[in-house]
């Protein structure tokens, strides 16, 4: 299906006007709605639906089974899908814009789609085994940091959009694109210590975050 000429490369989207913005997604949803969603990201959607149906039923989700069994199932897991996301990883980076040049890589590797997702299905298991392991292993200590990202993650969420978007549009500290990957990756260590700082702080004295207060007011919980 032919969709049209963008009507401006994304750079130029997200570097203008609102409208430009807007634009450019119009066009682009156009592919996501109409090719995407129902050939590719439904039955993606559906397939992890289905892996975290099976693991619910089998009790693993909710951290019924034993120490032994959540360590031998990490293993398992890691052993399936770290070759399968290293290999969809390169794929995608051998095909961008600019992580490839960035990197010095830019080889085009098949299956690209299929190993990445496999991968990350596979992978998300083996982050739940592990995520067992570690709180049965770790103290308060270790888990109240990441218990208090958690529970306020709307917050967080829309916290960390704000401050991009500060950044980037309103103080104009760098042009969209502009930054290096390296500096983006410290850029985001930095507002994930950030955040981990905040929400502790805000529980201490809250017990729920002030977007997570508002929508449940909303709601009518």
């Amino acid at each position: 299906m032919d969709y049209g000429e963008p009507p401006s490369t994304i750079v130029q989207a997200y570097a203008g006007s609102y409208a430009d913005l807007f634009a450019y997604n119009a066009w682009r949803n156009q592919f996501l709605q109409w090719t995407a969603l129902p050939y590719f990201r439904i039955w993606n959607a559906f397939g992890f639906m289905l892996i975290g149906m099976a693991i619910f039923r089998l009790g693993i989700l909710q951290g019924e089974r034993s120490t032994r069994f959540y360590r031998r199932f990490a293993l398992w897991t890691l052993a399936i899908s770290a070759p399968l996301v290293i290999y969809g990883t390169l794929a995608r980076i051998g095909v961008n814009e600019t992580v490839g040049p960035f990197l010095g890589y830019t080889k085009e590797l098949g299956l690209r789609g299929v190993t990445f997702l496999s991968g990350c299905a596979i992978g998300s298991v083996f982050v739940l085994a592990a995520s067992q392991l570690f709180y049965r292993r770790s103290n308060d200590r270790l888990r109240r940091p990441i218990e208090a990202v958690g529970r306020m993650a709307l917050t967080n969420y829309v916290m960390h959009s704000l401050l991009f978007f500060v950044y980037f549009h309103v103080i104009k500290a760098a042009p969209f694109d502009s930054l290096d990957h390296d500096v983006l990756l410290l850029m985001t260590v930095c507002v994930w210590i950030l955040q981990v700082g905040f929400s502790c702080s805000w529980l201490s004295r809250y017990q729920q975050g002030s977007l997570e207060g508002l929508w449940r007011r909303l709601s009518g919980a």
